[in-house]
């Protein structure tokens, strides 16, 4: 996995990202400005769209925990 924080307009925003790998391919991600985990394969996309809003919503809280530090 990677996780990268994107700052905008100084510090005033930022976009988390989060990609998962697996033996150096891209499989999917999610980016906070879209608000959804993206798949990378059609073969994943079954798998995804199972996940639950909670699982979203872990997701988007990680731009504070990871990018802002708190």
């Amino acid at each position: 996995m990677k996780q990268d924080c994107h700052f905008y307009n100084g510090m005033q925003k930022v976009r988390y990202l989060y990609r998962y790998f697996f033996d150096w391919q891209e499989f999917f991600h999610f980016a906070d400005d879209r608000g959804k985990i993206v798949a990378m394969f059609a073969v994943e996309e079954p798998h995804i769209q199972k996940w639950d809003k909670d699982y979203l919503q872990g997701f988007s809280s990680m731009v504070d925990g990871f990018c802002w530090g708190h």
